[in-house]
C-alpha cells in the first residue's frame, strides 16, 4: 500500500519522528484510497477501545458516547453543525478537517446512567449562568481524565495495527522500540 511510503518518517533529535502527511504529489485516488485505509485503522481502534464495563459503577453494557464538553456549547460554537478539530490545522487530505457536532470529542467509557447522573451539573445549561463551581471544576476534570483514558487506549491499538501492518510490509517494526509495550507498562488501569 502506498500509504506506508507516504508517511516519510524521519529520525530526529533524540529519535523523536516526524511523519509528513503531505498529500500534494499524489492523484485524488490515492488520496481517497489513503484515507479510507486510516479512517478505517481509526475507527477499528476506536472500536476496540470501546469499554464493556463502566468504569465508575462497573455495570456491563449500555456504554454511551460521552461528549467531553457539553453538546450545548458545542452547538454554539458550530458552524453549520460542524467542529473544527485538530487535524484542520495538519494541511492534509487525509484526516477530515471537521467533525459533526454529534461525534465531536467523544469517548466510549462510561454508561449512559453514570454519564447522566454523575455530570447532571456541568452538563446544565443554567449552569453557566454563573461562575462554576468546584462541584462543577472536578466534573470536568473527571470527564477529561475519562476521556484521555478512552485516548490512551485506542492509541494502543491503533499502535498495534500500524506495527502489524509494518511486519507485513517490511518485516519489521516502523518504530525502534516496542511502543505499546512501554505505553502498558506506565498504565495505570
Amino acid at each position: 500500500m502506498k500509504l506506508v511510503v507516504w508517511w516519510k518518517v524521519e529520525s530526529g533529535i533524540d529519535n523523536m519522528f516526524k511523519v509528513d502527511f503531505n498529500t500534494n504529489e499524489f492523484s485524488k485516488e490515492e488520496v481517497l484510497e489513503a484515507r479510507k485505509f486510516l479512517n478505517g485503522m481509526i475507527k477499528d481502534s476506536r472500536y476496540s477501545a470501546k469499554h464493556k464495563k463502566c468504569l465508575i459503577c462497573g455495570v456491563e453494557g449500555d456504554i454511551c458516547d460521552s461528549h467531553t464538553v457539553p453538546r450545548f456549547c458545542l452547538k454554539n460554537i458550530a458552524w453549520d453543525g460542524k467542529i473544527n478539530s485538530f487535524n484542520s490545522l495538519l494541511d492534509t487530505q487525509l484526516f477530515d478537517s471537521d467533525s459533526g457536532v454529534k461525534n465531536a470529542g467523544i469517548f466510549r467509557v462510561i454508561c449512559r446512567k453514570c454519564d447522566s447522573k454523575l455530570f447532571q451539573d456541568y452538563e446544565n445549561n443554567d449552569a453557566y449562568i454563573n461562575k462554576p463551581n468546584n462541584k462543577m471544576l472536578h466534573q470536568i476534570a473527571l470527564k477529561t481524565v475519562l476521556r484521555d483514558i478512552y485516548k490512551h487506549e485506542s492509541e494502543l491499538f491503533l499502535f498495534d495495527s500500524m506495527s502489524d501492518l509494518s511486519h507485513k510490509m517490511y518485516g519489521t517494526d516502523i518504530l525502534p522500540f516496542d511502543v505499546t509495550k512501554r505505553a502498558r507498562e506506565v498504565d495505570v488501569k
